[in-house]
């Protein structure tokens, strides 16, 4: 069984979440993306011995579509920054304390998400002076989309998924609660916030934007307001006061 056997051709959803990135920042990430699954993919590939063109152009057209005539640049770039950041990653590994345990990115990307946001419940056991307690953050994803960082939380028990953004330019914060069951990554999230007027019409190769201060897509001059949205919370101190299962509005 070969290489691209393990790994299915990405669509134009999984590309959405690359749309804003440059092309050094595109670079990076997807090196670190690999170097981060390579001892999968040193499973799957019959002989590995490292990152090739091959295994490389494999992986990425696995999580990403480059544009057309980027394909080649996108390639090189990524396995000229593999060595670079794998150098950069055992540096550190020596200077780090053996006492301390390295955090997983799911740990990592928790404790950003909880410096950030922060999702309220009904307390399991009742009492005359709680009336609330925190939930637990899921976040499964940080990225970047029109200069506004999102992070996507799954949801859980009391707590619908969630979507929270950052405006770059201004610093403005909004968290929107989504309706519906858990969601499992950014682009599930996307899919589940665009019309399906735009979802249609980007796969029709029609250019969208997303709209953070009119709360929709932008799609030949026309506004598309968000679908599936239960509350919007907004402002920083309102997003560590969002309920897990609030109703509709927006605060």
């Amino acid at each position: 069984m070969a290489l691209a056997d393990h790994y299915k051709e990405a669509d134009v959803l999984d590309t959405l979440s690359w749309v804003s990135l440059d092309i050094p920042k595109r670079i990076a990430r997807l090196a670190n993306l690999y170097i981060a699954r390579e001892g999968t993919m040193r499973t799957a590939h019959r002989n590995y011995e490292g990152p090739t063109k091959g295994t490389v152009r494999v992986f990425i057209k696995s999580v990403y579509v480059p544009p057309m005539g980027q394909n080649a640049l996108t390639i090189n770039g990524v396995l000229a920054e593999i060595p670079r950041q794998k150098k950069t990653q055992e540096e550190r590994e020596k200077r780090r304390p053996w006492k301390f345990r390295r955090l997983s990115v799911t740990e990592r990307r928790n404790a950003v998400a909880k410096s950030l946001y922060t999702i309220w419940i009904k307390p399991r056991w009742v009492t005359r002076d709680k009336k609330k307690e925190q939930g637990s953050i899921n976040c499964i994803g940080i990225t970047k989309i029109a200069g506004v960082t999102l992070l996507v939380d799954t949801g859980g028990y009391q707590m619908q998924p969630r979507i929270y953004m950052r405006q770059h330019a201004t610093s403005k914060v909004k968290v929107v609660v989504l309706k519906g069951e858990r969601i499992d990554s950014i682009v599930a999230a996307l899919t589940r916030l665009a019309p399906k007027t735009t979802l249609m019409g980007m796969f029709d190769g029609k250019p969208l934007t997303f709209d953070f201060e009119n709360e929709g897509f932008l799609m030949e001059g026309r506004l598309h307001p968000w679908r599936n949205v239960q509350r919007i919370y907004i402002g920083a101190e309102q997003a560590h006061k969002a309920w897990g299962n609030p109703k509709s509005g927006t605060d």
